[in-house]
């Protein structure tokens, strides 16, 4: 009789193991983002209902992917820290950090972010992805209100990876190591993009991670993050429409 291995363990140990008090926590984090990111994934509305709807339903409707990366990402989240971990947001980046840091690093990176989404905005691959929502146009005005819904969007997408995920996982694994499942978590969200973003989301997600850390805030790779969204919408538009 073969001696039992040390490392089994039974479905009633597994459970009781699973949602033990020091474990909650990250268990929680890690099931939610897994829930929300397959759901912001998965969920869309097809293009054929924004036709016959006015300018203003249609442009909600197309926004959907927008709005509920905010929902999803940004205000579930925060009412999570405040009403089920009963902490402050400010321990999740939201507050103003080290100023100075922040600007300095917005000087440096926000250039190199809309030179990033000057070019890629010509790749007729990323027409195929973006604006999320299809019916923007170039129009000053309707341009003007996709920004608006974008800042709320990066604004969820940075507190979810960045707040959430990395604040809310450092204690159970380790700082470098919640840096690291935030930025393979975010890059998973972009399989199915041109290569070049995927592999750019890492890169991304590594700094934006550790700005949070030298910043003591999100502002610095939220600024940074929409500064390059927006810009690559707005040459998408411009290019897409132009080219033949």
């Amino acid at each position: 009789m073969s001696e039992k291995n040390s490392t089994d363990i039974n479905a009633i140990q597994f459970v009781a193991d699973f949602v033990a008090i020091k474990q909650w926590k990250p268990t929680l984090i890690l099931m939610y983002a897994a829930l929300a990111m397959i759901a912001w994934k998965y969920f869309t509305i097809p293009e054929e209902q924004m036709r016959g709807q006015s300018n203003v339903m249609a442009f909600i409707l197309g926004a959907h992917k927008i709005f509920g990366g905010f929902f999803l990402f940004g205000v579930i989240p925060m009412l999570t820290v405040k009403l089920v971990f009963r902490e402050k947001l400010a321990d999740y980046g939201l507050r103003f950090g080290n100023g100075r840091r922040v600007l300095v690093n917005s000087l440096i990176f926000v250039p190199t972010m809309f030179v990033i989404g000057m070019l890629t905005g010509r790749d007729p691959a990323f027409w195929e992805v973006y604006p999320y929502n299809p019916v923007v146009t170039d129009s000053p005005t309707t341009f003007f209100c996709h920004a608006l819904t974008y800042l709320a969007y990066y604004f969820g997408w940075e507190f979810f990876f960045r707040g959430f995920m990395q604040h809310g996982l450092r204690d159970a694994m380790g700082i470098y190591n919640a840096v690291l499942v935030q930025t393979m978590a975010s890059a998973i969200l972009h399989f199915g993009h041109p290569i070049s973003e995927t592999l750019g989301s890492i890169v991304g997600g590594l700094l934006w991670g550790f700005l949070v850390l030298r910043c003591r805030s999100l502002w610095a790779g939220f600024i940074q993050h929409s500064v390059l969204g927006i810009v690559l919408d707005w040459f998408i538009l411009k290019n897409s429409v132009v080219s033949p």
